[in-house]
């Protein structure tokens, strides 16, 4: 993908890419400095922003749809869980949510919930705080689920495919 940053006739590229993609398009103010777009596209909860090179996407990809698009040969090296420029397994980028939609943080010893709990009772204490639920394994929580919430595109042919394995969901 041709880099985009400072490019200011951007949107005609990201236009054909999405129409390429089959994303709807979405017209947006340009308020960022890297890419000047004022187009994107959103697809379901999905929405997808052109970064420099590559397309940054956000929504939540089920674990399993995940390591599907990881084992395609499309999916292993151009579509990126967590934007992570090194290519984990999506289960390294996952996030697990409870059955009612709180985010499980993998704590085994339960120093991670220490720390948090001392950063959030800061004097003055924080106003909006997140909610998280400490667990020694998200995975044998009942109900819970896991995501891959964010990927980074590098190629076309990487776009397309994500895209056909998450139109239905």
């Amino acid at each position: 993908m041709k880099n985009l940053a400072g490019i200011k006739e951007c949107d005609t590229y990201i236009l054909v890419e999405l129409a390429k993609a089959d994303v709807p398009v979405v017209i947006v103010e340009q308020d960022h400095t890297e890419v000047p777009y004022t187009v994107t596209g959103k697809l379901g909860e999905f929405t997808f922003r052109r970064a420099w090179y590559y397309w940054v996407v956000n929504g939540r990809v089920p674990l399993g749809i995940a390591q599907k698009i990881y084992n395609n040969p499309n999916g292993v090296n151009d579509v990126r869980a967590g934007g992570n420029c090194s290519c984990p397994p999506p289960e390294k980028e996952a996030k697990w949510f409870d059955a009612d939609g709180v985010q499980l943080i993998e704590d085994i010893d339960g120093e991670a919930e220490r720390r948090w709990n001392e950063w959030v009772n800061t004097d003055p204490p924080l106003e909006v705080v997140p909610e998280y639920r400490f667990v020694p394994d998200p995975s044998v929580i009942p109900g819970a689920q896991a995501f891959v919430d964010c990927y980074h595109i590098d190629t076309q042919e990487g776009l397309n495919y994500f895209v056909s394995m998450i139109r239905g969901l």
